[in-house]
């Protein structure tokens, strides 16, 4: 359970999607957030990653900037405009250029 303030939530009720061809990156985030009791799931590229969040409907997904297949920030763009859904939050993990973050709005980066 995660607490802040007065507002608690079960970890396992949230479902986080990790994006990222490393698959030692995978596995270290990926055994962290299921200690904590998160739902994870997996994907090693961008084309699946798009795949998995129709599929699944995560609460968050963590996305690399640089992979294979399909760039972090076409993959960032694709996911927020997945038909249906009213919002997806998007955290980008890597280097991005200015421009492009500025294009893809929400999507915040780490």
């Amino acid at each position: 359970m995660t607490c802040i303030a007065d507002f608690c939530i079960m970890n396992s009720s949230i479902t986080i999607l990790l994006v990222d061809d490393d698959p030692d990156i995978l596995t270290f985030i990926g055994y962290n957030l299921k200690k904590e009791g998160f739902r994870v799931l997996f994907a090693n590229n961008g084309l699946d990653a798009i795949d998995q969040a129709i599929i699944h409907h995560p609460d968050l997904i963590l996305l690399d900037v640089m992979m294979p297949e399909l760039y972090g920030i076409e993959t960032c763009y694709r996911l927020r405009n997945i038909p249906g859904r009213d919002a997806i939050s998007l955290v980008k993990r890597g280097a991005a250029k200015a421009q492009e973050r500025h294009a893809l709005g929400s999507c915040k980066l780490l």
